[in-house]
C-alpha cells in the first residue's frame, strides 16, 4: 500500500515537471518572438532616425552652401562633411554614384544613403533652370527653385525611406520675430499677412498682448479672408514660453485661450514645443543700390540759423547834395546746416544761405536813416562760433553738398542721398532740426548794421531723410550710432551701434513695385514716435503716424515708445514687411493701434542672395515609406 501510493506521487511529480517544462519552453519561445519583435521595433526606430539624420546633413550642408550636389561629387571631399566642425569624425562617407552618397553614423549601426537633386538658384532667390546632365537616374525632374532628397535609412535588417521636396524661402517668415519677450502693451492690434501661406508671430520666449476679447482690440486678418472658402484661424502667435492677453497666462487657462483664440480669430499657442529659427543677418546679405560710393563725415548735422556779416557798399547822397560812398557792415541771421562732432558737440562746418540776404537798392527799410541809398553786396563770413569752415549757398532753395550724392536743403530741412549712392560714414551720423531765429526788422548798432530776430517757438518740424528717388534706392553705413528724425524712401540705413528714429519714421511712398527700406543695427533699433499733441507744420502734415514698409533688423532688442516720456499715448503704428530682434525683444508701447502686417515681397527686395553662398530654405514635402 505504501509503495503504490509512493508510485502515484511518483508519477504526479514527473506529469508536474513536463507540464512546467512545457510551459516554460513556450514562454521562452513566446519571449524570443517578443524580443525579435522588439529588435526589430528598435531597427525600424533607427532606421527611421537615420532617415532624419540624412535629411538634417543635407539642409545643413545645402543651406550653407546652395551649389552643394547641383553638380556631381567631385569625390569625398566635395561630399563628406567639413573638417572642424562637430560633424566632422561623426559621420564617414562613401561615394556611391557621382549625385548617391553612403554615411555611416559612428558609434551606432546606423547608416543612410543621400541623393541630390539640386535645382534651386544660383545667382538669385528666385528662378534656375533644370540640370538633367547630373541628375541620377531614376530621380524625377524637379522644377526651377527646387531641391529633391531621397533617403535611405538603414539600422540592421531595417529600411525606411524618405522623399523631400525643398523650395527657397523669404530670409523671415513673421510679420514680428523675436528671441526674446514680444510684447505690445497698449492699443489695438491687428496681425494680416500678403502671404497666403504664413501669417505669424514668433517667440522664442513669452508673447504678452493687450486684453484679447469680443471688440476686436487684437484680431488676426489675411489678405482673402472673406472669401467664403477661408476659416479661422488666420494667423498664428507662436510662444515657446507663454502667451498672455492683458493679465492672463493664456498657458495655465485653457477656458481663457480657447476663448482668446475664438475672439482674435487667430491661434494663439503656448509652449511652442519648436523654436523660432532667426536668420543671422549681416550687412553684406543686404541689397545696396549698384552705384558711385561715397564718404560723409560722422557727426551730427543740425539745421538751424547762424548769424554772419555781410559787408555791403552803401551809395547815397547826403543832405548837401555831395554823393557818398562807404562800406558798411550787415549783421543778419541766415538759414543753415551745422556738422557738429558726436564726441565734443564743437561746430566743425557751417553752410549757410545767402539767398536771403538780398538788399534791395533805394529802400530806407534795410538801412534807416539813409533815403535813396543803392546797396551793394560785398561778400559774408559766418560767425558761428568763429568757424572758418563755412560755405555759402546761393540758389532757391539753398542746396548744400554734405558729400557727393548727399545734398541738404536749407530751407525745407531735408537731407537727400541721391539715387544709387552707398554712403559711408567712419563713425557717428545724426540729422536734427533745432529751433531757428528768423529776420525781422534792420536796426543800426555800435559794431555795424545788426538786424533783429524773433524766435519760432518749438513745433513739430523736424529733419527729414530722403532715400533715393522712391523708384531707385540709396543707403547709408555708419560704424558708429545713427540717430534720424524722420526717412522716407527705398534702400537701406546700417549702424554698426544703435539705430535710432526720434519721430515719424516714414515709407509711404515705397510701394511693393518700387521695393521698401532696411533698417538694420547691430544692437537695437529704436523708435520714439510722436505723441497726441504732436504739431505738424507744412513739412510734416502727412507723416504724423508711424508708416513703414520693408524691413526692421536689430542684432539685439526693438523698441517703440513714446516721443515724449509724459505723452499719453501715440498716434498709430503700421509696419508691412517684417520686424526682427535677433538676439533680444520686441516691446511696442503708448500706441493708439498697432498694424503688422507680413509681406515677402519686402524681403525679396531688400535681402539679396546670402552672402558666402548661404540660402534659407523651407519643406514642401516630406513623405515615408
Amino acid at each position: 500500500m505504501r509503495e503504490s501510493r509512493q508510485g502515484v506521487a511518483l508519477f504526479l511529480v514527473l506529469t508536474i515537471l513536463g507540464v512546467i517544462t512545457t510551459m516554460l519552453g513556450a514562454f521562452v519561445a513566446l519571449n524570443q518572438q517578443n524580443f525579435s519583435l522588439l529588435a526589430s521595433s528598435m531597427e525600424q526606430s533607427e532606421a527611421l532616425q537615420a532617415c532624419l539624420s540624412g535629411y538634417n546633413y543635407a539642409l545643413y550642408r545645402i543651406e550653407h552652401d546652395k551649389s552643394w550636389g547641383k553638380d556631381a561629387f567631385n569625390g569625398l571631399d566635395d561630399a563628406a562633411p567639413p573638417t572642424g566642425t562637430a560633424l566632422d569624425g561623426t559621420l564617414s562617407c562613401d561615394l556611391i554614384e557621382p549625385s548617391r552618397l553612403f554615411f555611416s553614423i559612428q558609434g551606432t549601426r546606423m547608416k543612410f544613403e543621400l541623393t541630390v537633386v539640386n535645382n534651386l538658384p544660383v545667382s538669385s532667390r528666385s528662378g534656375g533652370s533644370p540640370d538633367p546632365d547630373t541628375r541620377p537616374g531614376g530621380m524625377p525632374v524637379v522644377a526651377d527653385d527646387a531641391l529633391y532628397l531621397r533617403i535611405v535609412g538603414r539600422a540592421g535588417r531595417a529600411t525606411k525611406r524618405a522623399d523631400v521636396v525643398l523650395h527657397t524661402a523669404p530670409a523671415f517668415d513673421s510679420a514680428a520675430l523675436s528671441n526674446g519677450d514680444l510684447e505690445i502693451r497698449q492699443g489695438r492690434v491687428h496681425i494680416d499677412s500678403h502671404d497666403p501661406m504664413r501669417n505669424f508671430i514668433k517667440s522664442n520666449g513669452d508673447i504678452n498682448l493687450p486684453r484679447v476679447n469680443r471688440a476686436g482690440d487684437v484680431r488676426f486678418r489675411h489678405t482673402g479672408d472673406t472669401a467664403p472658402t477661408k476659416r479661422p484661424p488666420y494667423g498664428h502667435a507662436l510662444a515657446r514660453n507663454t502667451v498672455r492677453s492683458g493679465p492672463t497666462d493664456l498657458g495655465q487657462n485653457d477656458e481663457a485661450l480657447a476663448q482668446a483664440r475664438q475672439d482674435s480669430q487667430g491661434f494663439l499657442a503656448p509652449k511652442s514645443p519648436r523654436k523660432a529659427e532667426i536668420l543671422n543677418l549681416d550687412f553684406a546679405d543686404i541689397n545696396l543700390p549698384p552705384g558711385a560710393e561715397s564718404n560723409l563725415p560722422p557727426g551730427n548735422y543740425v539745421f538751424t540759423t547762424t548769424k554772419v556779416n555781410i559787408p555791403v557798399q552803401v551809395t547815397y547822397t547826403d543832405s548837401e547834395g555831395i554823393p557818398v560812398s562807404e562800406r558798411k557792415n550787415l549783421r543778419i541771421t541766415v538759414p543753415a546746416i551745422v556738422r557738429r562732432n558726436a564726441e565734443t558737440d564743437a561746430v566743425e562746418k557751417v553752410w549757410w544761405s545767402d539767398t536771403d540776404i538780398y538788399i534791395p537798392p533805394n529802400t530806407g527799410t534795410w538801412l534807416p536813416g539813409i533815403g535813396g541809398a543803392v546797396v551793394t553786396q560785398l561778400g559774408g563770413e559766418s560767425l558761428a562760433e568763429n568757424v572758418p569752415a563755412s560755405e555759402v549757398l546761393s540758389g532757391e532753395p539753398p542746396m548744400a553738398m554734405l558729400a557727393p550724392g548727399v545734398q541738404a536743403d536749407l530751407w525745407n530741412a531735408t537731407v537727400q542721398v541721391q539715387q544709387n549712392y552707398r554712403v559711408n560714414v567712419e563713425g557717428g551720423f545724426g540729422l536734427r532740426y533745432e529751433r531757428r531765429s528768423q529776420r525781422t526788422t534792420v536796426q543800426e548798432g555800435p559794431e555795424g548794421i545788426d538786424v533783429g530776430d524773433y524766435e519760432v517757438p518749438e513745433g513739430s518740424k523736424d529733419a527729414l531723410l530722403i532715400m533715393g528717388d522712391g523708384t531707385s534706392g540709396s543707403s547709408i553705413r555708419a560704424t558708429g550710432k545713427v540717430d534720424l528724425r524722420q526717412v522716407t524712401g527705398k534702400g537701406a540705413i546700417l549702424a554698426n551701434d544703435d539705430l535710432t528714429l526720434n519721430g515719424t519714421l516714414v515709407a509711404e511712398g515705397t510701394g511693393v513695385e518700387t521695393g521698401g527700406l532696411a533698417l538694420m543695427s547691430e544692437r537695437d533699433v529704436v523708435l520714439n514716435v510722436p505723441e497726441e499733441t504732436y504739431e505738424a507744420d507744412t513739412v510734416t502734415d502727412t507723416l504724423r503716424n508711424t508708416v513703414f514698409r520693408g524691413l526692421v533688423y536689430a542684432e539685439r532688442d526693438f523698441v517703440v515708445r513714446p516721443l515724449s516720456s509724459d505723452a499719453r499715448v501715440t498716434r498709430s503704428l503700421d509696419i508691412t514687411g517684417s520686424v526682427v530682434a535677433r538676439r533680444g525683444k520686441i516691446v511696442v508701447e503708448g500706441t493708439n493701434e498697432v498694424n503688422l502686417t507680413y509681406d515677402p515681397r519686402y524681403l525679396d527686395d531688400v535681402v539679396k542672395d546670402l552672402s558666402n553662398n548661404r540660402i534659407k530654405l523651407e519643406r514642401y514635402s516630406f513623405t515615408f515609406k
